[in-house]
This record gives structure tokens, C-alpha cells and sequence, in this order.
């Protein structure tokens, strides 16, 4: 069967509202990102695939010294694994 060997996984995380100042006058509106991933194993070899932000959502993560810190654009990790 094709399927044999073959995962696929995916979660989602959520940031909640975040005050930026010891005042708390100022906060970081929530946010919610997907990331996925996928696998296949064959005769010792693994061949996978890690999407972070899947949707490639714009967010600031925090802001400091006058300056927003934007968070991490879609990334997309893929590794090879073998055994000798």
C-alpha cells in the first residue's frame, strides 16, 4: 500500500493580547498561527517536511525600545534521515 509509512501532522498556536509597558497602556493584539508537517518513511530513510506558519500570517510579536519586532514569516524546514 502507498500510504505505508507516510505522517502527517499539524497544530495551531495562540498568542493572547500581551501588555508592552510596565503601565499597561499599550498592548500587542492576539494572534493564531497553523503549522503542519508531514513524513515518510522507507527502508531506513526518512524524508520530511515542517511548514511553520502555514498561511504566511503578518503579526508583531512584541514591540521594545520604540520598535516593533515583527514575528517569523512562513517557513518551510525539510530534512533527510538515513541509517547506514
Amino acid at each position: 500500500m502507498g500510504l505505508v509509512g507516510l505522517s502527517v501532522g499539524g497544530g495551531v498556536r495562540y498568542a493572547g493580547k500581551r501588555w508592552n509597558d510596565a503601565e499597561n497602556t499599550r498592548a500587542e493584539k492576539a494572534y493564531t498561527l497553523a503549522d503542519a508537517g508531514i513524513c515518510y518513511r522507507l527502508q531506513g530513510w526518512e524524508l520530511g517536511a515542517n511548514f511553520d506558519n502555514l498561511f504566511d500570517k503578518y503579526y508583531v510579536n512584541s514591540r521594545a525600545f520604540a520598535g516593533d519586532y515583527v514575528g517569523n514569516k512562513r517557513m518551510v524546514r525539510l530534512a533527510i534521515r538515513g541509517t547506514l
